[in-house]
Parts: structure tokens; C-alpha cells; sequence
């Protein structure tokens, strides 16, 4: 697994470019996907859940796993502060 580092400032709308790999290295093909869910920790423990069913998190190329996430400066606003946040997504396919 890799990490790379984005920076969201609270209060700044922010969009996102990401790429989905399987554990071999190999992009998850998106095709088929019906439903996505990234989840992000506000600053009071709730949870932002941004999905594709609400036109946050779109599909830029299926077959290469590329999704672009766009995140309010509403939303945020309400982000936990710091250095590091975790982002948990899940992908449901047909």
C-alpha cells in the first residue's frame, strides 16, 4: 500500500484526484461500480460521507481506477485539524 500527502484547508473547497490500486500494484478497474463512499473524520469524531450517489466523488477513467473527490469548504470547515487524517473508502460493484 502507498500514501501520498494531500492538503485540505479548513474552510477551502478542495477537490481531489485518486487513484484506486489493487494489493498487486495494479489499478482497480471501476467499471461496474455502483456505489462509492469515502469517509473523512469531522473535528467533533462524526464522519463526512462523501459518495458517488451525490455527485461528490465522480469516475474520471474506470479502467485505470482514477476518481476525482470534491470536498465543500462547508464541509471542510467541520475536519478534524492536524498533520495525518485517514480516509476509508469502500466500493460496491455490480
Amino acid at each position: 500500500m502507498s500514501s501520498n500527502q494531500v492538503t485540505i484547508i479548513k474552510g477551502e473547497d478542495r477537490t481531489i484526484n485518486l487513484g484506486i490500486r489493487q494489493a498487486n500494484g495494479q489499478p482497480y478497474d471501476l467499471t461496474s461500480v455502483t456505489a462509492i463512499k469515502l469517509e473523512l473524520e469531522n473535528q467533533d469524531g462524526t464522519v463526512i460521507d462523501l459518495t458517488l450517489a451525490d455527485a461528490e466523488i465522480a469516475v474520471i477513467t474506470a479502467i485505470a481506477g482514477l476518481l476525482s473527490v470534491t470536498i465543500t469548504d462547508t464541509q471542510t470547515a467541520l475536519l478534524k485539524a492536524g498533520n495525518s487524517m485517514d480516509m476509508q473508502i469502500s466500493i460496491t460493484k455490480e
